[in-house]
């Protein structure tokens, strides 16, 4: 058992100030990619300077601005190099027509709207965005992201723990995971039949924090993860009570550390919520919990926006959020249109009691 402060580990690789990329990305200065940690915001992140990746060739459209041919190429770049759909012939036809759009313009911000189209090829447009320097997104989750996770007893050997959305860059990353896995460890020894995970007003944000306040429910070794377009994994894993993602040679490494771990939570059912409201990072962490030995969901399907960002600060300061892969667990199932329920009910009071009466099933209630 670990105890103490959270500690949050990044590789030296990705604080350099010249680099792109990874698979699930949050905002960074300057020209910095890093991993949205939700699922959003995957924190700290993948480090790769363009130059090193297989990007598409530089345009040859001859463009009325040396700033904006340089601007629009390198935004182009990092769409073809980590685009989730960027593979497609539909992309293909969509960075001709981004160049032949742009190559005309005189200043950086009169192609803002033609990468922003861009963007939702190269990506998918329900999840990615181009946004102009200082433009805001987000901020309904934003609002929330200060609350905490929190247990309550559901009475005869059932406990309910609410995960609420957690945005990456906040500060409180370690009130947030401590709350979440100290609550279940205290709450183990009085849980007999199992727990109910409440997920349906989790819009997302960081995934790291959300799998480590619930890493006392999860088996060790391999948790989730995420798939590029090129059909390869890369593992988010728990080991103790550190959940961490290991990146390439060329990629920075993640690890989050609960106070706490080891209880025999994991071994005991878990009865997921979820809504249309799940989405991203949180559509994770249901991947997460499916795979574990004995757990079933209950409510509606999520919002299909299980997949994985990656961001680029561009030399104005807008930045281009850009989906890059889907995200999966042991199945290897990816789910574009949504995680499907396995009981699915129609209002809050009958996801609870359903949940709760199938809890209190699997241990002779």
């Amino acid at each position: 058992m670990h105890t103490g402060r959270i500690r949050l580990t990044v590789n030296e690789r990705s604080r350099a100030t010249m680099a792109s990329a990874g698979r699930c990305g949050c905002l960074q200065a300057l020209v910095t990619s890093r991993i949205h940690r939700a699922t959003t915001s995957l924190a700290a992140a993948a480090v790769v300077v363009l130059a090193l990746t297989s990007c598409a060739a530089s345009p040859t459209t001859s463009f009325r601005s040396k700033a904006v041919k340089d601007y629009v190429t390198t935004a182009l770049d990092f769409m073809s190099s980590y685009g989730l759909n960027a593979g497609s012939p539909s992309w293909s036809a969509a960075r001709s027509k981004t160049i032949a759009a742009t190559s005309g313009d005189a200043q950086i911000s009169q192609t803002h709207t033609s990468l922003r189209a861009a963007v939702a090829v190269a990506g998918d447009p329900r999840h990615s965005a181009f946004q102009s320097r200082g433009t805001t997104s987000g901020t309904k989750a934003r609002t929330v992201a200060q609350q905490i996770p929190t247990t309550a007893s559901l009475g005869n050997g059932a406990t309910m723990i609410t995960l609420p959305t957690h945005i990456a860059g906040t500060e409180n990353d370690s009130a947030y995971v401590s709350a979440g896995a100290t609550s279940i460890l205290a709450a183990d020894p009085s849980t007999s039949c199992g727990w109910v995970v409440d997920l349906r007003g989790n819009q997302g944000g960081d995934v790291y924090p959300m799998l480590a306040a619930l890493s006392p429910l999860l088996a060790q070794g391999h948790v989730i993860s995420f798939v590029d377009r090129h059909h390869r994994a890369t593992w988010v894993s728990l080991a103790g009570s550190t959940i961490s993602y290991r990146g390439t040679k060329v990629e920075g490494d993640i690890a989050v550390t609960a106070p706490a771990g080891g209880s025999s939570a994991s071994t005991k059912p878990i009865a997921i919520l979820q809504s249309p409201e799940t989405a991203s990072s949180a559509e994770a962490v249901v991947l997460a919990l499916l795979a574990q030995k004995n757990s079933r969901t209950f409510g509606q399907t999520t919002a299909g926006l299980a997949s994985a960002n990656v961001s680029k600060t561009l030399s104005d300061g807008s930045v281009i959020v850009l989906t890059s892969a889907w995200t999966s667990n042991a199945s290897g199932a990816t789910y574009p249109n949504g995680i499907p329920v396995e009981t699915r009910t129609s209002t809050d009071q009958s996801t609870i009691e359903a949940a709760t009466a199938w809890i209190r099933s699997q241990c002779g209630g």
